[in-house]
């Protein structure tokens, strides 16, 4: 905190600045870690489903393997 203050009393308006775009850039790479974890997240769950299908259908699954399940 006290590197700060020393920013915000030697540099002003340009110190502020300066602070600010630290705090924003350590926000924005958090929230991009969070995103990248979710769809992390998603494409295992989107994996698992694909692999439950492959093993309920026993073959590999097409763009017709919908219609063919339903009929």
């Amino acid at each position: 905190m006290n590197n700060i203050a020393e920013i915000l009393t030697g540099y002003g308006p340009l110190g502020c600045w300066v602070v600010f775009s630290i705090v924003r850039e350590k926000f924005l790479l958090k929230k991009m870690e969070l995103q990248s974890d979710r769809f992390e997240n998603e494409r295992g769950k989107w994996y698992d489903e694909r692999t439950r299908w492959l093993k309920t259908l026993g073959r590999k699954l097409s763009d017709k393997t919908i219609d063919e399940t339903i009929r």
